[in-house]
C-alpha cells in the first residue's frame, strides 16, 4: 500500500512538470512560427502530443507541435516556403493518401482542407477555398469523432 502512494505521489509531480515543459515547448514553438492562436488551440497542445490519427490508414494524422517528423512547426515552414502560405496559417495534419493537409487560420480560427496535389493552394491564398470548420473545438469533434 505504501508503495502506491508513493507511485501516485511521483505520478502527480511528474505530470506536473512534463505539463511545464509542454506548455513553454508549444508556446515557444508558436513564437517560432509568429503566431498568435486560441485558447483552444493552446489548451489542446499544452494538454496532448502527437501525432494522432489514423495515418497507418490512409487518413489524417493530427501532428504534434514539435515532436516527431513532420510535425506542426515542420510542415508549416515547407508550406510556406513551396506554396506561399502567409504566417497566420498552420499546417496542422500530415499529407494524407490523396494529397490534403488541413490548414488553420489563426486568425480566424477557421480551419480549411487543402488538397496540395490538385491545386487548392491557390483557392485558399486567394480567399476562394470554403472552411470546413467553423473553429478548432469543431474540427477535434469531427476529427476525434466525439459525439
Amino acid at each position: 500500500m505504501e508503495e502506491d502512494k508513493i507511485i501516485n505521489a511521483l505520478h502527480k509531480k511528474i505530470t506536473l512538470e512534463l505539463a511545464k515543459r509542454r506548455k513553454e515547448v508549444v508556446m515557444a514553438a508558436f513564437n517560432r512560427l509568429g503566431v498568435t492562436v486560441s485558447e483552444q488551440v493552446k489548451q489542446f497542445y499544452f494538454n496532448f502530443s502527437g501525432p494522432l490519427g489514423k495515418k497507418m490508414l490512409g487518413g489524417d494524422r493530427l501532428l504534434d507541435i514539435v515532436a516527431d517528423n513532420p510535425n506542426i512547426e515542420s510542415l508549416t515552414k515547407i508550406c510556406r516556403e513551396q506554396f506561399g502560405f502567409p504566417d497566420h496559417y498552420l499546417t496542422i495534419t500530415d499529407c494524407n493518401d490523396v494529397g490534403e493537409v488541413t490548414v488553420l487560420d489563426t486568425l480566424s480560427n477557421k480551419l480549411y482542407t487543402v488538397c496540395l496535389e490538385c491545386g487548392e493552394d491557390d483557392d485558399l491564398l486567394k480567399g476562394k477555398l470554403k472552411p470546413q470548420w467553423q473553429n478548432f473545438n469543431d474540427f477535434l469533434i469531427y476529427f476525434f469523432d466525439i459525439h
